[in-house]
């Protein structure tokens, strides 16, 4: 009974280490007056064209090997709140950290569209980390948002932001520009359009 007992915690934990494999993204909300504004439905969807996030030149380095297409996001307020979500698609990571600043701007978001309400597309188009020849990482982030009153859509922007680290500390170093480059472009959206 003991023995098995063990080695179904054991399994448990394996499980656990392999399904924490991922890339680790961090959001840290910026410093906003909060607002007073609309409800709406966010939806994030992912057109990448690439999959792949880490340049083959990158993992020939022995680094994000084992990572596949997963996602660990840890989002912070200016406030000091922390959400942590593991394991989870790159669309789930980016409604995260979008959500992360609608929240921290006093806003609200619908849980179904509504074709009265607004609502807030966030389509990733580009999320990748390059080896440069210089010997530093390049990530880049690219995000196309359409702002809609109901079904009619009333703004469009594509955004592309990127983040030069130098090459120091492997992995660390590759997952902060990663989530540097993302959220600068995250930031770019005009939440202030859904104002009362």
């Amino acid at each position: 009974m003991k023995k098995s007992m063990w080695l179904l915690l054991g399994l448990f934990f394996v499980t656990g280490c392999l399904f924490n494999k991922g890339l680790n993204l961090s959001y840290l909300t910026p410093v906003e007056t909060p607002i007073e504004a609309k409800p709406f439905y966010l939806r994030v969807k992912d057109v990448r064209t690439e999959k792949v996030i880490v340049s083959p030149e990158i993992q020939e380095k022995g680094m994000f090997n084992d990572v596949g297409d997963r996602v660990n996001v840890t989002t912070k307020t200016a406030d000091g709140k922390t959400v942590d979500v593991k394991n989870v698609s790159l669309e789930e990571g980016v409604r995260e950290m979008v959500k992360a600043r609608a929240e921290a701007l006093g806003m609200k978001l619908l849980n179904e569209f509504a074709q009265d309400k607004p609502s807030l597309t966030v389509e990733l188009e580009m999320l990748n980390l390059k080896l440069q020849p210089n010997r530093t990482m390049l990530a880049e982030a690219t995000v196309t948002i359409k702002y809609f009153q109901g079904a009619q859509q009333i703004h469009t922007a594509r955004i592309n932001r990127t983040k030069e680290q130098f090459y120091v500390r492997g992995e660390q170093t590759a997952q902060e520009a990663l989530s540097e480059a993302l959220s600068a472009a995250l930031n770019m959206i005009e939440l202030k359009r859904f104002m009362n």
